[in-house]
């Protein structure tokens, strides 16, 4: 065509006030350094990645380092086996906390604001909806170097996880077994959430990067 191309990017709200919500309405503990992730189980967990989000997160602490995981998903009640086998991943791991219910999106957004480290170790994304609301509410991020949330997630605003491309492969319909997604580093994970915890002042840093990026870029400001 020969007809102009404009791109409109997804604009992204960033909150005015702080939430009104607490860590103990929401589900968190109220003194630990709070790692989140979510995920649907109606939507391709391999893709989501939560599984590596856990093993990622277990090698960089222990029980007693003063970290949680908190691992929120929704429809766990249709997926039971794979719910249960996730579970497992964490069985003799307190600081590792499954919440798998409906929430409402005001209880969403303050999740996203109340944690401390937002992570995406997902396979692939559409656009990264999550990983960009948190940067918008001052959180710092963790994600994937691939995928929809390279629009926006750059070395400079996010910590980026290295990837190897691989093929899809089986368990995960409806996508074709041949396809290819990201396999992202499961060590460059660990040290990215390791380095945020040990280092507040960069983790700081990198969410003050992130959210003027979205005020600039992505924002209706």
């Amino acid at each position: 065509t020969d007809k102009p191309v404009r791109l409109v990017r997804l604009p992204i709200d960033v909150p005015t006030r702080p939430t009104a919500f607490t860590r103990r309405t929401i589900g968190f503990p109220e003194s630990t350094f709070v790692f989140l992730t979510n995920f649907d189980y109606l939507s391709v967990p391999a893709r989501k990645n939560p599984a590596g989000t856990i093993r990622a997160y277990i090698t960089a602490f222990g029980p007693d380092d003063g970290a949680t995981l908190v691992v929120k998903s929704i429809n766990g009640r249709h997926r039971p086996g794979e719910r249960e086998a996730l579970r497992a991943l964490a069985a003799d791991r307190p600081d590792v906390v499954f919440l798998d219910d409906y929430v409402s999106a005001a209880q969403l957004k303050a999740m996203l604001e109340l944690a401390d480290c937002f992570v995406s170790l997902h396979r692939s994304e559409g656009y990264g909806l999550n990983i960009a609301d948190a940067m918008a509410h001052g959180t710092p991020t963790i994600a994937t170097g691939y995928s929809g949330n390279l629009d926006f997630s750059t070395q400079q605003t996010s910590m980026l996880v290295p990837c190897d491309i691989v093929e899809v492969g089986d368990h995960a319909a409806p996508y074709d077994s041949t396809a290819h997604w990201a396999d992202p580093d499961m060590d460059a994970a660990s040290s990215a959430m390791r380095l945020l915890f040990d280092d507040r002042s960069a983790a700081t840093a990198l969410a003050d990067r992130a959210l003027a990026h979205v005020r600039e870029h992505h924002s209706l400001l």
